[in-house]
């Protein structure tokens, strides 16, 4: 699926620079109304794909694959943030290929995405503008084991794919040992009845944190 609202931008706002600096360009009314639109309709798709890859990582876990089901589980909190941006009016966007930001509003104009080369891939300018855009959202109230939550995800991720020069399976990595000790089913079913009691606690979050994310997410709905 497209990235309608970053198609757009380029297709129908980047011809009316002209000359001028992208970031001296005002948006005007009716591009920043139909933004709006379309990003809530990417939201939806963010959404859909941040469940497709809960789900794969849960069909991972049943069957002990724990290093796959890790890298999974962080880009279902990827997708589902992209998600929320979205629905706060953030669009993401490239000129040629240069990331820029712009707010779905009258009178804002296009910039620079946050966190410099920290933030060099697109995972890295959605997460790094998340951290900006939402700061006040529950999903970023709390660290895990002391590191921004988002960031603790991603590391795990990191450790899955790069840290080490083969999968920990047949073992289980200390981030899944509550999930091996416990089942899958059950935690899920703790977990959505009171996931802020779980989501930022580094023996949970791995399964907990997505579904907080997702739950704030479905609730804009």
């Amino acid at each position: 699926m497209p990235h309608n609202a970053s198609d757009y931008v380029v297709a129908n706002v980047l011809p009316k620079i002209g000359v001028v600096p992208p970031t001296s360009y005002t948006l005007n009314y009716a591009d920043a109304a139909y933004i709006e639109q379309i990003l809530h309709e990417d939201a939806k798709d963010y959404l859909y794909s941040g469940i497709i890859s809960f789900a794969n990582a849960c069909a991972s876990i049943r069957v002990g694959y724990y290093s796959w089901s890790t890298v999974k589980l962080y880009y279902a909190i990827f997708y589902m943030i992209r998600g929320l941006l979205a629905n706060a009016g953030v669009c993401i966007w490239y000129m040629g290929n240069k990331p820029m930001i712009l707010k779905a509003a009258a009178g804002q104009h296009m910039r620079k995405p946050p966190g410099g080369k920290k933030a060099g891939t697109t995972h890295g300018i959605v997460l790094e503008t998340a951290k900006r855009e939402l700061s006040n959202d529950v999903i970023f109230s709390q660290p895990i084991a002391g590191v921004h939550a988002v960031q603790w995800m991603r590391e795990r991720r990191e450790e899955a794919n790069y840290w080490h020069s083969r999968f920990v399976e047949p073992g289980v990595p200390d981030h899944m040992e509550m999930v091996d000790q416990n089942g899958l089913r059950r935690l899920i079913t703790a977990y959505l009845s009171d996931v802020l009691s779980f989501a930022f606690d580094p023996d949970r979050a791995i399964i907990a944190y997505p579904i907080l994310v997702c739950k704030r997410l479905r609730e804009q709905y």
